[in-house]
C-alpha cells in the first residue's frame, strides 16, 4: 500500500481516509475499498454543524456517515453517539464499523479498550462510539455527545424528545437522516421547516 508523504492529509480528509483505509462489502456481498460514489462526495463537502438528510436508498448515507464519525474517533478526541430505529439497523451499523477498524492496516489501526455490543473506545485519543437503539438510549447510557448521527429519524419513538434532550445536554455536531414515513412526525416538520428556510 503507498501512502502520501503528509500522512496528515489522509486523517484530515474522510473521503482520502475512506479510499485509504475502509472497507465495506458490495452488493455481491465482495469485500471492496470503500470509494465514495458523488452523493457521498457531496454530503462531505457540505456538512454543517447540524444536518438533516431526506435521504432515498442505496445512495450510501449511513456509509459515508460512518466512515466519517469512525474517522473523527480515531484520530481525535471525540464521544460519537450513532442511535438506529431498530436493532436490526444498529447490528448493521456496528458491524460495519467494526469491518472498517478490522480491516485498517496494522500500522494504522488504533488501540481499542472497549468493543462490546454498543461501546467502542480508542484510549489513545480519549475518544469512543456508542451505537444503540434510539429507544434504548436512556437506558444504555448519561452524558454527552460531540457529535451524533441519527438514523432513520422518521422512524423513532418520541423522537423530538429524544433529540431534544440530546441538544439540551450540548451543542454536538448532529447529522438526522432518514427515508420518507408519511407526510406527520418529527423528521417530516424538520424537513417541511427546512424547505421553507425556517432551520
Amino acid at each position: 500500500m503507498v501512502f502520501p508523504p503528509n500522512l496528515n492529509s489522509i486523517f484530515d480528509d474522510t473521503e482520502l481516509f475512506a479510499e485509504t483505509f475502509l472497507y465495506i462489502f458490495d452488493k455481491k456481498q465482495n469485500k471492496t475499498k470503500l470509494n465514495l460514489n458523488a452523493v457521498q462526495k457531496h454530503y462531505l463537502k457540505n456538512k454543517k454543524q447540524h444536518n438533516l438528510v431526506l435521504k432515498a436508498r442505496q445512495f450510501g448515507m449511513s456509509t459515508v456517515i460512518t466512515a466519517d464519525l469512525f474517522r473523527i474517533a480515531t484520530v481525535q478526541r471525540a464521544s460519537v453517539g450513532v442511535l438506529a430505529h431498530d436493532d436490526d439497523s444498529t447490528q448493521l451499523l456496528r458491524r460495519m464499523a467494526n469491518r472498517f477498524y478490522e480491516n485498517m492496516p496494522d500500522d494504522f489501526r488504533p488501540n481499542r479498550k472497549y468493543a462490546n455490543d454498543r461501546l467502542t473506545s480508542y484510549p489513545d485519543f480519549d475518544s469512543e462510539i456508542f451505537i444503540a437503539s434510539a429507544g434504548s438510549l436512556n437506558k444504555g447510557r448519561g452524558g454527552t455527545f460531540s457529535h451524533l448521527h441519527g438514523s432513520e429519524v422518521a422512524f423513532w419513538p418520541d423522537a423530538e424528545k429524544l433529540v431534544s434532550g440530546i441538544m439540551q445536554a450540548g451543542d454536538p455536531f448532529i447529522v438526522l437522516e432518514s427515508t420518507a414515513n408519511g407526510a406527520s412526525g418529527y423528521f417530516y416538520n424538520l424537513v417541511m421547516e427546512a424547505l421553507d428556510g425556517n432551520s
